[in-house]
């Protein structure tokens, strides 16, 4: 059965990858089934970057969701607040492509965990 856990890490799995494709498709998933973001449950992820992933992605959609034409108010799980930046920055662009977001704003959200996102990142839905 599908359930918000684990497609959440497929998408941080499409994220490692940096296969877009396969993450924009989860990212969708999570719209059509209208999953309540905030009942995610913590996944006590072991690995310190997926873990910091999987809250900023979460984050992410609820601002997303809550924003002009969606204006569908969700909240991210309260276990995300505490989940700490990464100690080795990561980026979400590949990097290949990294040049053309160099001078766009950073996205608060992964931002403070130390990893690289344009402001813009997942408003494809």
């Amino acid at each position: 059965m599908l359930k918000p856990e684990g497609v959440l890490d497929r998408m941080c799995d499409a994220a490692l990858r940096k296969d877009t494709v396969a993450f924009m498709d989860d990212v969708q998933l999570f719209w059509r089934k209208q999953w309540d973001l905030s009942q995610v449950a913590d996944p006590y992820e072991k690995d310190a970057l997926k873990y910091a992933l999987k809250a900023c992605f979460l984050e992410r959609m609820a601002e997303v969701w809550g924003e002009p034409p969606k204006s569908q108010p969700m909240q991210a799980p309260g276990w995300c607040r505490g989940v700490p930046p990464v100690q080795k920055a990561f980026s979400v662009i590949p990097d290949e492509y990294r040049e053309f977001y160099e001078g766009d704003l950073v996205s608060p959200i992964f931002g403070k965990r130390n990893i690289f996102a344009p402001r813009d990142f997942m408003f494809f839905v």
